[in-house]
């Protein structure tokens, strides 16, 4: 019996942890999801999730870059190039509350300043990129083939 009594309480335990973990996922800040992000190389950085809207542009994206033998995108809209070397990040959240939020994150990379804003929308599994911009880029105008940045 005790052993049973035992086990259950082990199990409880473990089920009591995850759920505390989870919770701790749903609830981190706008900006410490971003920071995650940063440096893209890292092996613990997640993978991004994209709000329906933008991950439908992704997937177009792709099935005509394929069926076109092109890239989809041509740069990394995170560090706003092919290559980095990033130094001096800082992400902040500059507005919002807790179902949308823009997170400006600032960061050297090759020692250029830059400066990208995401547009985030929280959904039940936590914080979703909805669009990202730096100066005249912007996601959804690349996705779609109709960006006016050159």
């Amino acid at each position: 019996m005790r052993k049973v009594c035992g086990w259950l309480a082990l199990v409880a335990f473990g089920l009591m942890q995850s759920a505390v973990g989870l919770a701790r996922a749903e609830d981190q800040s706008a900006a410490a999801y971003i920071r995650s992000f940063y440096p893209p190389d890292d092996p613990k950085a997640p993978q991004a999730r994209y709000t329906p809207r933008t991950a439908k542009l992704w997937d177009e994206c792709f099935a005509h870059a394929e069926a076109n033998g092109d890239a989809c995108m041509d740069f990394d809209m995170f560090v706003q190039g092919n290559d980095f070397d990033l130094s001096d990040i800082e992400v902040e959240q500059v507005s919002g509350n807790a179902e949308h939020a823009v997170v400006r994150a600032r960061f050297k990379n090759f020692g250029k300043d830059e400066t990208v804003i995401f547009e985030l929308i929280h959904d039940d599994q936590g914080w979703v990129i909805d669009e990202i911009t730096s100066g005249c880029n912007v996601l959804t105008e690349h996705l779609r083939g109709k960006s006016t940045c050159m």
